[in-house]
Order: C-alpha cells, then structure tokens, then sequence
C-alpha cells in the first residue's frame, strides 16, 4: 500500500510513527518533489530517502518525518517598533529560506513535535530574533538613522548574519530578507555642544568618569527589554502570538531582565 504526504501549503514538516504508516509488512511512501523522508531511531536521523516511492521496513526506524525542501518565503510584520527618539513604525519582514541538513533540522525542530508551520517559523524568529537582537538595535538609535534606502540596506546587512547564524544551527540556509516600513517625522537628532566644537574645556578625568558611569546603559537595556517584553504582552492578548511563543519570549525576558538586574546592583556596590 502507497501512502502520500497530505500536506497542508503552510507546512514545513511532519512527523508519523511507526504505527501510523498503512500497510502490513510492505509498506511504501510516496514523496512528491521536494520532499524527503528522514527515517528517526533515538531521536536521530539515521537515513534520507525521496523524491519518489520508498520502501519502509517495519523494523528499522521508530519514526519518520517528511520535510518539504523546497524554498519558503514567510511574510509577517512587527507593529509599533519604536525608536529612541520616540517614533514608532511597523515593519514587515519578508524572509526566504529553505531545509538543508536534515539531522540539525530535525533535533532543532522535530524531535518535540508533530508537526512544523510557517507560523511556527515565525513564532521562533520573533522571540529568538526579533525581541532579542533586532527590536534593541532599532531602539537604542533615532528613527532618522533608518531612513532612506542606505540606511535600510544597512539594517538588512545588520540582520543577515543573526538569522544566518540561528538558521545554520538548525539545519536551514537563509536565501533572502527584506524589510518594508515607512517613517515619518524622522528629523536628524540636533547635535550637542561636543559635537558642535563646543564647551570642550570638560577635563580629561571628567569626561573619563561620565563614560564609566555603570548604569546609564544598564538602565537603557532594561528599558527597552521591559518595552520589548511590553509588546509582547499586547500582542499576545490581540492573539498575533501563540501561547508557546510567548511563554518562550516571557522566559527569555525575564532571564535578561534579572541579569541586568544583578549587574547592575553589583556595579553599584563596587
């Protein structure tokens, strides 16, 4: 008997036990292109097959996973990315990638579950990427700096390298990203007297100890963690997050929180 993966156009993989392939002794799967069967015992993967119709021995694996290689392009945006001057935009991020290696895919994203969506995808990439990497790049500078297409090509060449390097440790190569936004009222910050040429009769020493001030950077990071961990919340409630993402994102918050926490309460001790 010939099974076929009923897949559903917004999956990426889908795990079957055993007992869930039809047929007796001789079994077969059919796989379309771009699909793979990746055959599981102890939780690794052992054997790649497909396309095409392979037969499965009812001894040899525990499980199997059929994974979609073809490439996926994930469309969703972040609203009310705010900026320190206080501007506020959204943004819309439009990543393609594709599976590659099929064992790091597997333990990074099968082995607990059933079943992997584009909306899972995003889920990861927003609490592992976005909350934590993206969103306090953008706040610790003006909106004005992001403005123009240089500036966007820059924050693209900022990114690419984080999602390339979360994508490679779970088995999947990064093949494009691109952002949409559009700001207004982004004015160029007025520059201060130092900057101007102005009143730099400031001493050495004292310059010295504004910059070795701990908690002015302290302070800014737990701002924006609070903030990022803010729209998190709202999101959530408006259900534009599912509840595993966001109880991954509030654990990841926390976590980052406390240890801004202690550092600087020991930098104030010292």
């Amino acid at each position: 008997m010939v099974m076929e993966w009923e897949r559903q156009n917004d999956v990426i993989a889908e795990n079957f036990k055993k007992s869930e392939i039809s047929g007796s002794n001789k079994k077969e799967f059919h796989t379309k292109s771009n699909e793979f069967l990746l055959f599981e015992k102890n939780d690794e993967i052992y054997k790649e097959r497909g396309p095409g119709k392979i037969p499965i021995s009812p001894i040899n694996f525990s499980s199997i996973t059929v994974v979609d290689k073809s490439e996926k392009t994930l469309s969703n945006t972040v609203k009310n990315v705010r900026f320190s001057d206080n501007n506020k935009t959204d943004i819309k991020f439009t990543i393609k990638f594709r599976v590659v290696h099929t064992g790091k895919f597997y333990k990074g994203l099968m082995v607990d579950r059933q079943k992997l969506s584009l909306e899972d995808m995003w889920d990861d990439i927003l609490s592992k990427i976005i909350y934590k990497e993206v969103l306090p790049h953008l706040g610790e500078k003006p909106s004005f700096d992001f403005a123009g297409n240089e500036a966007r090509e820059k924050l693209i060449e900022y990114m690419r390298p984080i999602f390339r390097n979360f994508f490679g440790r779970i088995g999947i190569a990064l093949m494009d990203i691109s952002t949409d936004y559009e700001l207004e009222n982004a004015t160029e910050p007025e520059k201060d007297n130092h900057e101007k040429g102005e009143g730099q009769t400031e001493s050495y020493s004292e310059m010295q100890k504004e910059l070795k001030k701990p908690d002015t950077d302290l302070e800014k990071k737990l701002k924006e963690l609070e903030e990022a961990k803010r729209i998190a919340e709202h999101k959530f409630y408006k259900k534009e997050l599912s509840e595993e993402a966001f109880q991954r994102m509030m654990e990841d918050f926390e976590e980052k929180i406390i240890e801004i926490e202690a550092t600087n309460k020991k930098q104030k001790e010292e």
